[in-house]
């Protein structure tokens, strides 16, 4: 949740900077970054370094991943469905975006609560630490502090797009796909592939 900081910020700014393309496709790119690029990256990287090049997961993550991916991709499809068809759904999409969004977060909380109430033991990588663990309260701060520091920056961010797509000459659709995408989940790909040359594969 906090690695998707930044590019929760560059989003919300590029909706208040009125750049609703940059938006759009920055949030299709993020899916399909996190389900092509980073996790390409990580079992690039995992397999690298365990025994017979494979890297093995507990069963549960991949599945959780899947579904919520599914999930996501589904309402997607139904908003874009329903703005091009031009039935009598289309006239209603703030309302459907709206109970698409709940659902989303309905289903992202019982997921999250299911996590939060397993058995630690059962899963190694997160008992195994590779060095010392900081106080809570310093922890604390330090995620405050970088919460605050995504928001600088993905504001900086997305302030420099407008001149820099105008100087590369490209489009807004293809900045928010790709560029946007990648530099909105550095963190996250930066951390799986870490975490995975570790060895900690249902972490990464």
């Amino acid at each position: 949740t906090l690695g998707n900081l930044p590019e929760l910020f560059i989003v919300l700014f590029a909706l208040s900077a009125g750049e609703l393309v940059v938006a759009q496709f920055s949030i299709l790119g993020s899916l399909f970054a996190n389900a092509l690029l980073v996790l390409g990256l990580t079992i690039a990287a995992g397999s690298a370094t365990q025994r017979g090049g494979t890297m093995s997961f507990g069963a549960r993550l991949p599945n959780d991943t899947a579904t919520l991916l599914l999930l996501a991709v589904f309402l997607i499809s139904i908003l874009g469905l329903s703005d091009q068809v031009g039935d009598s759904a289309s006239h209603h999409q703030v309302e459907i975006s709206v109970v698409g969004a709940i659902c989303l977060l309905v289903v992202y909380a019982a997921w999250l609560g299911g996590y939060l109430r397993s058995d630690k033991t059962s899963e190694a990588a997160l008992v195994e630490s590779k060095h010392g663990a900081l106080p809570f309260q310093l922890a604390i701060v330090l995620l405050a502090v970088s919460g605050i520091a995504a928001a600088f920056v993905s504001d900086w961010f997305v302030h420099a797009l407008d001149p820099a797509v105008e100087a590369i000459g490209i489009s807004k659709a293809f900045t928010g796909l790709v560029i946007v995408a990648i530099a909105g989940n550095a963190v996250e790909n930066v951390v799986a592939v870490q975490l995975a040359l570790k060895g900690q594969n249902d972490l990464a």
